[in-house]
């Protein structure tokens, strides 16, 4: 028999763009990361209270509106720190710089409690979570990586899709960044890494190697 893994990941596609927000958990402790809350705090704190989870800390992919909006009832809910790279952090506290005003809101929080970089590494429970800087969608696009699992688990935001990239077309966007990113951070993680992205079905490394049509490796 296979052992079971040890995390558990819960995905949640919310807002009105099915941004997914990311739960994931230690299965030995409940001690969970909760990624890019975008939106519906109140359906994300519901189903961690449901899984009988202890949330330590909210990281985010980037800056934009549509990652962020559950950020400022969650991080006084639960009393965590929040995490953002800091070349996107002046996103947090401007609704135009975080183009939440293209959706038509007005989307704002606090500044962030830490900001990270490249080879940064967070922590819940007893797991280590690292940073990798991925530019390209925003200046301070970042994908968080966990080796411990079996296979690693990463969540790559609007840097990586299934079969897709993210927009470079956005302010502080750029195509050749994205790229580097991608092939320079990305596709040199081992091919079986399951990649969590920020909108969309999960993928692996192997397969956007092989088949996006967009970054051939």
């Amino acid at each position: 028999m296979t052992p079971a893994a040890p995390y558990t990941v819960i995905t949640l596609a919310l807002g009105s763009l099915e941004t997914n927000c990311y739960v994931v958990a230690e299965r030995a402790t409940g001690a969970a990361l909760c990624i890019d809350p975008g939106a519906d705090a109140a359906a994300i704190a519901r189903r961690v209270q449901q899984e009988g989870l202890t949330v330590q800390g909210i990281a985010l992919t980037h800056g934009h509106g549509d990652h962020i909006g559950a950020v400022a009832r969650l991080r006084k809910e639960w009393g965590v720190p929040v995490y953002i790279h800091h070349a996107d952090a002046d996103m947090l506290t401007s609704a135009a710089r975080n183009l939440s005003t293209m959706l038509g809101a007005h989307i704002v929080t606090d500044a962030a409690d830490t900001t990270v970089a490249d080879a940064d590494a967070l922590t819940f429970g007893g797991t280590r979570v690292a940073v990798l800087h991925t530019p390209g969608h925003t200046p301070g696009g970042v994908c968080y990586f966990i080796a411990a699992n079996t296979p690693p688990l990463l969540f790559s935001g609007d840097t990586l899709f299934r079969r897709e990239v993210g927009r470079c077309d956005l302010p502080g966007g750029s195509w050749p960044a994205l790229q580097q990113s991608v092939r320079g951070k990305l596709y040199v993680l081992p091919g079986a890494t399951r990649v969590y992205p920020g909108h969309g079905p999960a993928t692996t490394i192997d397969e956007e190697m092989r088949e996006n049509p967009h970054v051939a490796n």
